[in-house]
């Protein structure tokens, strides 16, 4: 599926998919925000091995234009236009299933009913410290972590939403989540939760903010 399409938004097709690299960024939960999440990886090769993983998380071949990727695997690539069902996994998945380098492309994991080769592993240290440009992980939030964390701060929300302070998410570890194809996890029902756009110059990204952020309702 091509990277525009799964953006799902035709106001992001319109506005900058001709013109700059962009890349999307999908999460996948079991359960309802609240809830936990448990998401069984089986293999299907002959070896009775399996994994519990909390969500999946759908990118992109553009990923790379953002954040050198590669580097952040310890054997391996990272997906490309070919990987309709393929996954990456933790470097403690992979010990967990019993998957080495060796085993990259003949290993074959069941993922939600569906058979998916692994293609990669990465360095479960070296990704968690991987962030977005606004000091945000880039793995799926930890919304059980988050709910907990609440409880014990004894938290109540007062006023307004825009009267509150944006607080700072708990992000999942790696370990506790498998990399797919965006169309992959858009498929089985995930949700886009983030948009990366590439320009060119400084100066073309005060222009398009300042044409499309009155357009949306989203927090910049």
């Amino acid at each position: 599926m091509d990277i525009i399409e799964t953006c799902g938004n035709p106001l992001f097709r319109r506005e900058f998919g001709k013109d700059y690299t962009i890349t999307s960024r999908w999460w996948y939960y079991s359960a309802l925000v609240g809830n936990l999440s448990f998401i069984e990886i089986k293999r299907t090769d002959g070896i009775p091995k399996n994994y519990i993983a909390t969500a999946i998380f759908g990118v992109t071949p553009q990923e790379t234009a953002f954040n050198p990727m590669q580097s952040y695997l310890s054997a391996g690539r990272w997906l490309d236009e070919t990987d309709a069902k393929s996954c990456l996994i933790s470097s403690n998945m992979a010990v967990r299933l019993g998957i080495d380098k060796t085993q990259l492309n003949n290993a074959r994991l069941n993922v939600l009913g569906e058979t998916v080769r692994v293609a990669g592993i990465i360095d479960s240290d070296k990704f968690k410290s991987l962030k977005d440009i606004d000091d945000e992980g880039l793995l799926p939030v930890d919304y059980a972590m988050m709910a907990e964390k609440l409880r014990r701060e004894g938290h109540q929300q007062q006023g307004s939403s825009d009267q509150m302070e944006i607080e700072k998410y708990i992000h999942l570890m790696p370990d506790n989540v498998l990399i797919m194809p965006a169309a992959f996890v858009q498929r089985i029902g995930g949700a886009m939760r983030a948009v990366a756009i590439k320009f060119n110059t400084p100066k073309e990204v005060d222009k398009f903010l300042a044409k499309f952020m009155p357009r949306t309702e989203l927090t910049l």
